[in-house]
């Protein structure tokens, strides 16, 4: 008995690590196109490199504090709070993203 839990138990550590890694790899891609894409519509090597350094220091600057949250609430809350988050935040993106490219060429 204990030798099939073993082995579910690795195969589900497999898939984790590489559920996570595919989807790191999958967000990097996304962030490094939106910013080519920001690129491509103003024209400004400024706004690509701000785009590509925003979000990791955002990342890191989060991290102490998403930490405890997700360590003292229910997984499942929380992974739907932070998902309705960043597509609310994407939509405000979109939104905002006529203006934030007249700003930036008017640097």
């Amino acid at each position: 008995m204990n030798q099939v839990i073993i082995k579910k138990s690795a195969k589900q550590l497999r898939l984790t690590v590489l559920s996570g890694l595919f989807g790191d790899f999958g967000s990097s891609i996304f962030s490094f196109g939106l910013s080519f894409m920001l690129l491509d519509r103003t024209g400004s090597v400024f706004s690509f490199a701000i785009s590509n350094i925003v979000s990791p220091i955002m990342g890191l600057a989060l991290l102490p504090l998403i930490g405890p949250i997700v360590d003292s609430f229910s997984k499942k809350k929380v992974i739907i709070v932070s998902q309705s988050i960043t597509i609310l935040s994407l939509i405000v993106y979109w939104i905002l993203f006529p203006q934030f490219s007249v700003c930036v060429k008017l640097l």
